[in-house]
């Protein structure tokens, strides 16, 4: 169990591309870009180098609690995966933009601020892979227009 806040511009460099988020059950692994869930958005830190982050068979958290609201917003070019129902995406301020095909299946939640979901392609894939998704107000959710995929 253990959590890692990446803030204040911190960089966390990834050297073998992948990222693990709860990898054994009863584990909880969290991952916090700005704040902590509950706690004042922050400015966000950066991951580098990484190809995906993944959820494992434990409990896996991805938080976005961070204060970049600008058009561009906070930029998430990984994939997101895991096959795992226990791994959440929290999203609780900020703009944030997911431009890979995510393929995870936990859930997805929005509690606030701006989820962008660019990867969003007319042969299915969402972006948000299978995951369920709840909007709390005032979060917002924004899927961009299908584009085709080659």
């Amino acid at each position: 169990t253990g959590t890692l806040t990446l803030t204040n511009n911190g960089t966390l460099n990834v050297e073998g591309g992948e990222v693990y988020l709860g990898v054994f059950e009863p584990a909880v692994g969290t991952l916090n870009i700005g704040a902590a869930h509950g706690e004042a958005a922050a400015d966000a830190g950066f991951i580098t180098n990484a190809t995906k982050v993944e959820f494992g068979l434990g409990e896996g958290v991805f938080v976005f609690n961070h204060t970049n609201n600008s058009d561009a917003g906070y930029q998430v070019d990984m994939l997101i995966t895991g096959d795992d129902k226990d791994g959440k995406v929290m999203h609780d301020a900020g703009h944030t933009v997911f431009n890979a095909g995510n393929t995870y299946s936990g859930k997805t939640l929005v509690n606030d601020g701006l989820l962008t979901i660019a990867s969003h392609t007319a042969d299915g894939v969402t972006g948000m892979g299978s995951s369920e998704v709840t909007i709390a107000s005032p979060g917002t959710l924004d899927i961009l227009a299908s584009t085709n995929s080659a």
